[in-house]
C-alpha cells in the first residue's frame, strides 16, 4: 500500500505551506467546495496547472475566507492573484 505524505497534495493551512519549505505563496484558491484532489472538482484543476507552470499554489475550501487568509498570508500579496471558485462566490465581499 503507497504511504501518502502531507505535501502531496496542495497545501491548505499555513503549517502545510511551511512544511513546503515555502516562505510566500504565488496564488492562494478560494473554493466554496471542499477540496479533494481529483479531476472532477474544479479548485485541484486549476492548483495542479498553476502548480505545474513553477507557482506555488494553495487552496483554502470552505472558507470563512477573511480569516484563512490572513492566516496563509501570502507575503508578496502585491503579486499574489485570488481566486474565487464555485457557485457559492457570490456569497463572499470584500
Amino acid at each position: 500500500m503507497k504511504e501518502y505524505r502531507l505535501t502531496d497534495w496542495l497545501p491548505t493551512t499555513k503549517k502545510e505551506v511551511e512544511l513546503r519549505g515555502w516562505d510566500e505563496l504565488d496564488v492562494i484558491l478560494f473554493s466554496g467546495d471542499a477540496y479533494v484532489d481529483h479531476p472532477s472538482f474544479g479548485a485541484a484543476v486549476i492548483g495542479r496547472i498553476l502548480e505545474a507552470e513553477g507557482l506555488r499554489v494553495a487552496i483554502i475550501p470552505q472558507p470563512n475566507w477573511h480569516e484563512y487568509a490572513l492566516r496563509l498570508s501570502a507575503t508578496n500579496a502585491d503579486k499574489s492573484q485570488i481566486v474565487i471558485s464555485s457557485s457559492q462566490s457570490h456569497r463572499f465581499s470584500t
